[in-house]
This record gives C-alpha cells, sequence and structure tokens, in this order.
C-alpha cells in the first residue's frame, strides 16, 4: 500500500481514537485527573521499559530540568489537566470546536516569542479565527446566560498553554526522537495532576480503570501521538489538518449517540470558520517558511 495513503490512515485513525476520549472520559468513574495520572504515568512506564521504545530516547536528568524541556513538560502537564477536565464541562463537540483554535494561540506566540511580522493577509485570518471563536462562545450566552462558561474557559486556556509547549516542542524535535519529547511531556504531566489525582477519592472499576491505561495511555496517548507525528515525515501539515477536521465531527456525533448532547447550529458555524482560519494560517506559513 502507498506510504502516503498509510500516513493519512494513521493520521484519520489518531483523530478518531481522540474523538472518543470526550466519551470515556464522561463515562469513567474516576476524575480527569485521574484519568490523565493513570495515562500518562503507563506510557511513561512504557516508554521507559519496553526495548524498541526505551533504545531511542535521548534523555537524562541534566536534559529534563533545561528551559525548553521545562516549558514543554509544565505547559503540556496544565494543557492536558485543562483539556480533560473541559471534555467533562462541555458538550465534548463543543470542545473540540473550540480547542481547534489551538493555531490561532499558536500564531500569537510567534509572533510575540519568535517575532513573527504580521501583514494584512496574516491578520485577517487572525481576526476571523476570533469571530469564529466568538460564535462559539455565544452559544454560552444562550445557555448559561454568560460569555465564558466554566469549560470555554478550561478549553482555551488548556489551548493557550498547549501552544506555549509547541514553541519549545519546535525547537527540541529538531535534536531529540519522537520518544524523548513524548516522554518530557507524559513525565511532566503525571507530576503535575499527582498532587490532586491522588487526594481526590478513587471510586476503582475495572472498566474504568482499563478505559485509563488501555485506551486513554496506550491507544490515545502512545499509539495514536506516536502515529500522527511520525506522519508529518510523509504528509504537508495542511493536509494532516484537513483530515483533522473529522476530530470535531465525530466528538459531536458520539456526544448526541451516548451522552445524549445536543450542539447549536451557531458551535458548527463558529466552528466551521474557526478551522478554516487555521488552515489557512498553516498554508500561509507554508509558503513562506
Amino acid at each position: 500500500m502507498d506510504k502516503k495513503l498509510l500516513a493519512f490512515l494513521g493520521v484519520a485513525f489518531s483523530y478518531i481514537v481522540w474523538s472518543l476520549m470526550g466519551l470515556v472520559l464522561n463515562k469513567s468513574a474516576f476524575t480527569p485527573f485521574q484519568n490523565e495520572f493513570l495515562a500518562s504515568a503507563t506510557v511513561v512506564i512504557c516508554l521507559l521499559l519496553i526495548p524498541n521504545f526505551r533504545k531511542k530516547l535521548q534523555i537524562s536528568k541534566k536534559m529534563l530540568f533545561t528551559k525548553q524541556a521545562l516549558l514543554l513538560g509544565i505547559s503540556a502537564g496544565i494543557a492536558g489537566a485543562l483539556w480533560l477536565n473541559a471534555l467533562t464541562l462541555l458538550p465534548i463537540g463543543q470542545a473540540v470546536f473550540l480547542y481547534n483554535s489551538l493555531p490561532l494561540f499558536a500564531f500569537i506566540f510567534e509572533i510575540l516569542l519568535l517575532k513573527e511580522s504580521l501583514d494584512i493577509k496574516r491578520f485577517g485570518i487572525l481576526l476571523t479565527g476570533i469571530v469564529g471563536l466568538g460564535i462559539i462562545l455565544s452559544s454560552d450566552l444562550s445557555t448559561n446566560h454568560q460569555f465564558f462558561s466554566l469549560g470555554s474557559l478550561a478549553v482555551l486556556t488548556a489551548a493557550f498553554f498547549q501552544a506555549l509547549a509547541g514553541i519549545s516542542n519546535k525547537k527540541l524535535s529538531k535534536t531529540h526522537s519522537i520518544e524523548t519529547i513524548l516522554l518530557i511531556i507524559t513525565f511532566f504531566q503525571t507530576i503535575v495532576v499527582a498532587p490532586i489525582a491522588l487526594m481526590q477519592p478513587w471510586h476503582f472499576t475495572l472498566l474504568s480503570f482499563l478505559g485509563a491505561i488501555g485506551f486513554l495511555g496506550i491507544i490515545a496517548t502512545l499509539f495514536a501521538f506516536y502515529t500522527y507525528i511520525s506522519a508529518f515525515t510523509r504528509l504537508k501539515t495542511s493536509s494532516i489538518m484537513l483530515v483533522g477536521y473529522i476530530e470535531p465531527l465525530f466528538a459531536s456525533l458520539w456526544g448526541f449517540l451516548f451522552l445524549f448532547q445536543q450542539l447549536p447550529l451557531t458551535v458548527f458555524l463558529g466552528g466551521a470558520i474557526t478551522l478554516f482560519a487555521g488552515y489557512f494560517m498553516v498554508k500561509l506559513e507554508q509558503k513562506t517558511s
């Protein structure tokens, strides 16, 4: 089979798996912090103990506490904790549409931290994305009588920290393997959520435990992340983003079928605008790089 087709199928698999995370979290007896703790700790153990992963690690105690590693790990740890909580506070389709504002935050950071230029075309795309976000957030105004619900605030803050982590990820990925990047992220995610997760009461069920370590840890984090990152060697970023449009659609479908969540049309309209703004932003970056 063609290698590009395999990469496309791998990316589609990753996005479908990630679209199921909200459903798993909402059905779990564990809290989002406990799920993240178990999932991240499982991935750390797998990376350290499985020979195929361990031999590709480029890690040391000194490297873990460099400026870039700390920025990546702590930002990704906070982003992960907020994101998993947001998936239980909002309809999962709405949360995923909002989270797709991540390219907008990444673009803002590139302007502020990497001194990228802001021309009229980029400003227009950024403004379009902000309009899309505003339309999504207007659904909070109609249902909760406030422009920002706790869930929406959690999603946008998660996207903010994930975009910040992306700045370090871009630099570290030039010199470090996928396995090393993943170990840094999951190690710090485990550390960040551990105090809260361990203090919360645990309501253990076998299904929730398997969901946390099996689905959220091994499938959604280890395999899906690895497949997704590997696809960047064969596909353009803009092509991967286009495949990613299936995630909010599938998440909305799972929410409707299994959690009885119905999204207003404003979420789909705002989500479409935000997605396309992110896509054109990535296309523009590819042309100028």
